[in-house]
């Protein structure tokens, strides 16, 4: 068999790609890694099951109760200020008679942040950062399909300031570092009254990182890009030597999962990542399969090459458009396109 080189499995020719066929290519080369998802805030379906409805749902009765003041509103002027509301204050609102209920329950943006963003939506009120995102906000970045920090499909988002990122950004972009409030405090010597204004929160206990390993934290974190905002001043030489590593479990326990509403089609992307790539990667870490494929002569360092570029294969995530451009050059997952007969069979092989 004709060895394969290591730069993406790139194919010798552009795939000839048609418009019908992006639903069967797809369903066929790409899946949703939910490793990714699991790494950070995360809450099984059951506990939204159990909410769902109180949260979604209208009382059959009339309601005769009014709003007071706000009565004096039109309805467009009313739903514009529960727009406004930060999520804490907006189901304090929705709580207060069958009336709020029915005007936040008749919101667009309620009804898709309580249809798609219900992990985050979850983390914020339990992590009580809820009460800095507004439903505006939140509608907002549920509609961004890319990371704000890179520009690459970003799928998820760091609560702390409510920024849509990517997997990559999560664990490496100075924009995500957190550090415990009782370092940060020591170190630039904080008033009581700054400590209130950067926002601390207690994370949740639950498994993190990929190793999904157990925390159940005694600390609260602070987002070191949003206390630098706050303050509006650099930090000294000193206290720069005196900053906590990075932790590499912090920023899981401040972001959670987000899916992209597609505003113009209706659809959700959670993001996927290419089945052929992956396979290549399982394949090409198995000893026996390795004479297969082409190692770069200059590569000095072989294993560290492969761990480099294992980690980079498999982190790599793409929106449905993303991944069909993707889908043109990957020999890999071109093979198990033609292996399932153009989408009609299940494909030769699938991920592990």
């Amino acid at each position: 068999m004709a060895s394969r080189s290591f730069s993406g499995f790139r194919s010798e020719t552009e795939f000839d790609l048609r418009e019908k066929d992006a639903a069967a290519i797809i369903w066929v080369a790409a899946f949703h890694c939910r490793d990714f998802d699991r790494a950070v805030i995360w809450f099984p379906p059951d506990v939204h099951r159990d909410v769902q409805p109180s949260i979604s749902g209208s009382f059959a009765r009339p309601s005769n109760a009014g709003l007071g003041s706000l009565d004096q509103l039109s309805l467009e002027l009313l739903f514009e200020v529960c727009r406004q509301l930060d999520l804490l204050s907006l189901f304090k609102f929705r709580q207060v008679n069958l009336y709020a209920r029915l005007v936040v329950n008749s919101l667009l943006e309620y009804k898709k942040t309580i249809s798609y963003g219900l992990n985050p939506l979850c983390a914020l009120l339990r992590t009580r950062l809820g009460s800095g995102v507004t439903l505006s906000d939140f509608y907002r970045v549920m509609r961004t399909k890319n990371c704000e920090l890179c520009g690459h499909f970003g799928g998820f988002v760091f609560l702390p300031t409510w920024t849509r990122c990517c997997f990559d950004c999560l664990q490496q972009a100075p924009e995500t570092r957190m550090e415990t409030l009782d370092s940060i405090q020591k170190r630039l010597r904080l008033t009581p009254q700054e400590v209130l204004q950067i926002g601390s929160f207690q994370p949740l206990s639950g498994f993190y990182s990929m190793d999904e390993s157990w925390h159940d934290p005694r600390f609260k974190l602070v987002s070191i890009q949003r206390a630098a905002s706050v303050l509006q001043r650099e930090a000294t030489d000193e206290e720069q030597r005196q900053a906590q590593p990075r932790n590499s479990t912090f920023q899981y326990m401040a972001s959670c999962a987000l899916p992209f509403f597609d505003v113009g089609t209706g659809m959700i992307e959670h993001g996927i990542s290419c089945a052929g790539c992956q396979l290549a990667v399982e394949r090409i870490m198995n000893r026996e399969e390795r004479s297969r494929f082409t190692i770069p002569k200059y590569i000095v360092d072989y294993k560290g090459f492969l761990e480099h570029w294992e980690w980079y294969t498999t982190h790599k995530v793409f929106s449905h458009e993303g991944f069909l451009e993707h889908f043109k050059w990957c020999k890999e997952a071109q093979d198990l396109y033609t292996s399932s007969e153009k989408g009609t069979v299940e494909p030769a092989e699938r991920p592990s």
